[in-house]
């Protein structure tokens, strides 16, 4: 599989044919020839790279990335251990995941784990909103985070680092080695990461919840002399195993992990700057991944295995996309582009059961999904005053050996942008869409909650979203609001049939909507090297079921919808001389109580169960040595600080206790 892809790549390079011109000068910074995802900025925290979170964040030392992705506004962090991300409530297939351009979808019904990213290797999230969003197709109703990924054409400054954590007497350990010449780029990145059992605050083992984690990234960049065409190629593989904790799902005499686990990336990226007014940027990109999830349920001293099984998931992805950027006068720009992906999943299951062997059994199920879509946007640009416009139209194909469904849809979004004095204003209005999942639509499942059946006759799931962003940014003080409304048509909702028996069906309306706000000051005395900064954030969101009720009408809780909560930071730094420097940070989160819960049984790893309100204060303290181009930092940080007993959104697990975590690491 992975010498097929490449030698694709290497046709690929061979048959493409340009000739070189000059880049001119006189593009715009703030022209899409710079920047073709022109975000919606929302403080300084909704596009976010290691150095806007945390100084020179230690990011390679983080134990796992969402460490990084919940400090942005709108992701919640479930718990540490095998859950996905959630953004605005939305997760799964309502989320659109992509890293370096590749759609994440990972290979359960909950969504992206996030489990093949080394946090070293990440450059920038970007949270897309707006407009833009349309230009991505299915699965941005809650938005688009797009993670890119360091390559090689930047300057590469090699590293060494390490991280040792004491709860779960964790380790990482890796490094980056790489040369960027005149034309020509090559970065390497490795990283290990191995955990015990977490301690609950008691003290007590989360039984069955170790990890460990192998990643391993060469970039590749070249360039012509004259610098308008511009190639980078990366490859990365993961390899892994995950625990699932005791309690992780409803039955507590069940332990599953993920085994034997690796997945493999392979990105080509192109962008030819054809002459001042045009632009086309390629990819090419293929994906695969192979795991064993392995399921065990025991009797009631764990004792005795009464079944076993071994579901082995099998996926290959391929995508293709092209961006056109057009610059007709000074502040008129065109894009179109198309896109493509072919994607399939292979599930072998093998059943064991020991009380009753004859209830042993093994299946094949084999599902492929084909997409592709052709979008364009206007945007206008009349001095302080933007105007986006954006459509898109898609199709698909999802099959199984039994049987095929196809679908089309139509999006598009308008965007007005606008300027007074130091805020910055925008308000969108746009249509989103996401198609059923191969599981939703065609799929069986005989899963530890039950057996799920694909229901041919589910149908797209459509959102209108109005949403208003505002910040204002003036010398060292900034403040912002971000506010949405969704609503949302054939929203496809699980189905309980009994007997455990489970199907999917539309719903005709339901709503979400939310308000995230945040402010920051800084203090930084003329006649001194320290500085002070302060920043609370906070974010609230309200899901309701609106089948029996109008578009008006207070309607039932939505599963999966985050409670309010918000956080407080506050970090002093100071350079003590030219070669010494430090800081000390201290931060605080507060999780109000989880209490809208629909009626009926919740069969939901995660806002599972009523939870009671909390409060994590964490504090670290940095150091940093620089000599001459070699830098050697030390950071020690503490979480959950005062030990502090909580379930976070509803899962039937505990969080982590008290976490001590030393970390260093070296550029040179």
């Amino acid at each position: 599989m992975r010498s097929c892809i490449q030698i694709g790549f290497l046709l690929y390079i061979l048959s493409t044919q340009v000739f070189a011109q000059n880049l001119p000068e006189n593009i715009r910074k703030d022209s899409l020839f710079q920047d073709l995802d022109s975000v919606i900025v929302f403080g300084q925290r909704h596009s976010s790279t290691q150095n806007t979170i945390y100084g020179e964040l230690l990011s390679g030392t983080e134990a796992q990335p969402i460490s990084i992705l919940d400090k942005l506004p709108g992701i919640t962090k479930i718990h540490e251990n095998g859950y996905p991300l959630v953004f605005r409530g939305m997760f799964g297939n309502r989320l659109r995941i992509e890293k370096n351009g590749v759609l994440k979808t990972g290979f359960v019904e909950h969504g992206y784990l996030l489990d093949d990213i080394n946090p070293e290797n990440i450059e920038s999230v970007k949270l897309i909103h707006g407009a833009e969003r349309i230009l991505y197709g299915s699965g941005t109703l809650g938005g688009m985070i797009q993670i890119n990924e360091h390559d090689a054409s930047k300057d590469i400054r090699n590293t060494l680092y390490s991280r040792y954590s004491t709860n779960n007497n964790g380790l990482s350990i890796g490094g980056v080695l790489g040369k960027r010449f005149n034309n020509l780029g090559v970065r390497f990145s490795g990283r290990r990461t191995t955990a015990n059992n977490f301690k609950y605050p008691s003290g007590e083992n989360a039984n069955n919840s170790a990890y460990w984690q192998n990643n391993f990234r060469l970039s590749t960049f070249l360039q012509n002399p004259r610098k308008n065409l511009k190639l980078s190629w990366n490859n990365e593989f993961n390899s892994g195993l995950q625990e699932r904790p005791q309690g992780f799902q409803n039955n507590p005499y069940e332990l599953r992990d993920y085994k034997n686990n690796f997945t493999y990336q392979s990105d080509l990226h192109l962008d030819w700057a054809v002459d001042p007014t045009v632009r086309l940027k390629q990819q090419l990109w293929g994906l695969f991944f192979d795991t064993d999830q392995n399921r065990k349920n025991f009797n009631g001293d764990f004792t005795i295995i009464n079944s076993e099984e071994l579901r082995n998931y099998e996926k290959s992805s391929f995508g293709y996309k092209a961006t056109l950027l057009l610059k007709e006068y000074s502040r008129t720009n065109y894009l179109f582009g198309l896109d493509f992906i072919n994607s399939r999943l292979t599930e072998n299951t093998f059943f064991s059961d020991n009380v009753n062997p004859a209830f042993s059994n093994q299946s094949t199920l084999e599902r492929n999904e084909v997409m592709y879509g052709f979008y364009s946007m206007a945007n206008l640009l009349l001095k302080k005053v933007g105007l986006k416009f954006s459509a898109r139209a898609d199709a698909a194909r999802i099959e199984n050996e039994d049987n095929h469904l196809n679908f089309t849809a139509l999006t598009g979004g308008i965007e007005l942008d606008w300027q007074m004095r130091n805020a910055y204003n925008s308000v969108s209005l746009t249509r989103s869409f996401r198609y059923p999942s191969q599981l939703e639509s065609l799929g069986v499942l005989i899963g530890g909650r039950g057996v799920f059946y694909g229901n041919p006759s589910v149908l797209p799931e459509y959102a209108h979203q109005l949403e208003w962003s505002f910040n204002r940014d003036k010398d060292s003080f900034s403040y912002g609001l971000n506010a949405w409304l969704a609503l949302f048509n054939d929203r496809i909702s699980e189905v309980y049939l009994g007997d455990n028996d489970f199907t999917y069906e539309n719903s005709e309306r339901a709503r979400t909507y939310g308000l995230e706000g945040y402010l920051a000051k800084s203090w930084k005395p003329l006649v001194s090297n320290d500085e002070l900064a302060f920043t609370l954030n906070s974010e609230y969101t309200r899901g309701d079921n609106l089948e029996t009720t109008s578009w008006l009408g207070q309607g039932e809780p939505l599963i999966g919808i985050p409670p309010f909560q918000s956080s407080v930071e506050l970090k002093y730094s100071k350079q003590f001389s030219k070669t010494i420097s430090g800081g000390i940070q201290a931060d605080s989160q507060r999780f109000a109580a989880l209490t809208r819960l629909p009626e009926g049984p919740i069969r939901q790893i995660w806002a599972a169960q009523e939870t009671a309100s909390y409060w994590l204060i964490n504090f670290s303290l940095e150091s940093n040595f620089t000599l001459r181009r070699n830098k050697l930092s030390a950071r020690l940080s503490i979480s959950n600080l005062t030990n502090e007993t909580y379930f976070p959104f509803g899962a039937r697990i505990m969080g982590m206790g008290r976490n001590f975590s030393f970390q260093t690491r070296f550029i040179f």
